[in-house]
């Protein structure tokens, strides 16, 4: 019933826009990039769950997952890696493209509990990584979670270090 502008249209928009970038640009990555969406994350990881299982199942190779959720909302110009159901790795990977590809700072935080579909994945012994608004958008689940509250330039921010992240992670060496 509420719009979802922020939760979670920035993250879709984050995952086209890197998508767009690339394919604007010509980038031609040296490993597999799927971009995926997925339904029902709200009521228990359904969408994700069952895709992160089929591959586990097919002994998909997954190189990592990352999660593209909520990011149109800042209080201080700073980006929330998520430390919990994520694989510590990718976590400072993203604090280093954070400080390489933004104007933003980082600070560490955990959803304690398998908040967003990145959980999923680690479930199935894939690695993951997670980056977060620094203090979640009180608006969400609500009515009021529309456009005119989504900080753009917060959304840019997390869509350079997705685009970062892709383009990075698609170098065998990663």
């Amino acid at each position: 019933r509420a719009p979802g502008a922020d939760d979670d249209a920035t993250g879709s928009a984050t995952v086209i826009e890197s998508f767009r970038a690339l394919t604007r640009i010509g980038f031609k990555p040296k490993r597999t990039i799927e971009f995926q969406w997925y339904a029902a994350e709200e009521v228990g990881l359904r969408g994700s769950r069952d895709i992160a299982q089929q591959y586990r199942a097919e002994g998909k190779n997954v190189v990592s997952q990352l999660q593209a959720d909520m990011n149109g909302h800042s209080s201080k110009r700073q980006v929330r890696i998520i430390n919990d159901y994520t694989d510590p790795q990718l976590s400072n990977f993203m604090k280093r493209l954070v400080e390489s590809y933004t104007e933003y700072w980082w600070i560490d935080g955990k959803c304690n509990y398998g908040c967003s579909d990145h959980a999923a994945w680690t479930e199935q012994g894939y690695r993951s990584a997670f980056a977060f608004e620094d203090v979640a958008q009180p608006l969400i689940h609500t009515e009021q979670d529309t456009i005119d509250k989504v900080d753009f330039k917060n959304w840019l921010e997390y869509t350079k270090i997705a685009t970062g992240y892709l383009v990075e992670i698609a170098e065998p060496s990663r």
